[in-house]
């Protein structure tokens, strides 16, 4: 509403990826050396996870867990509780939890694909044409989803049935607003966000 800026945290870097608490009152992100959470009312970010060279960030629905690309490595899966993390079967330069957070959209190599957590099994939703710095969110319904391609931000059902939202050119992250109003994305080479209405 108002434009203000406030600097949570100054170890980021071009890898950052963030992720709101469910209760709105932290954020966890990806900075030098690992997964950090800092409180939204500002104070000391805590590393949650040791987590070298991770890039893109989601927390569970349920907020246990986090998703996670590698830089040159195979994404993974960690649990805030125990500490643990398992290593999914490929990379992933953007990855989001489904709303029911029993699979996960990641963007591997140029596709958009599903990654069902209890099996590992994979179903690709687009074949190609996702760039390698990209952006993905799920609708509500778990049914559809929103992300950076060639052409702007698209919709895509999970049968594959695309719809363009905005004609952006080089968005490489995107989040959609709750209420599925609008968007946020950011721009390769540009240090704004942008807002598109719905």
């Amino acid at each position: 509403a108002s434009g203000a800026l406030t600097e949570l945290a100054t170890n980021g870097s071009y890898l950052t990826g963030t992720a709101w608490t469910v209760a709105g009152d932290a954020i966890y992100y990806t900075g030098a050396g690992g997964a950090f959470r800092v409180p939204r009312a500002g104070g000391a970010a805590t590393m949650v996870a040791d987590a070298f060279a991770a890039l893109g960030l989601d927390l569970s629905p349920d907020g246990a867990r986090l998703a996670y690309g590698i830089n040159g490595g195979d994404a993974r899966i960690y649990t805030l509780a125990t500490a643990t993390e398992v290593a999914l079967d490929r990379p992933c330069q953007a990855i989001r939890f489904a709303p029911d957070g029993a699979s996960v959209a990641c963007v591997s190599g140029g596709a958009l694909v599903i990654i069902d957590l209890a099996t590992g099994t994979a179903t690709t939703v687009v074949a190609d044409g996702v760039p390698f710095i990209a952006g993905v969110d799920w609708y509500a319904d778990g049914q559809r989803l929103v992300f950076t391609s060639d052409v702007g931000i698209e919709a895509v059902t999970l049968a594959g049935a695309r719809t363009v939202l905005v004609d952006a050119f080089a968005a490489i992250e995107v989040d959609l607003a709750p209420d599925e109003t609008a968007l946020v994305f950011v721009t390769n080479g540009a240090g704004e966000l942008s807002i598109a209405s719905l």
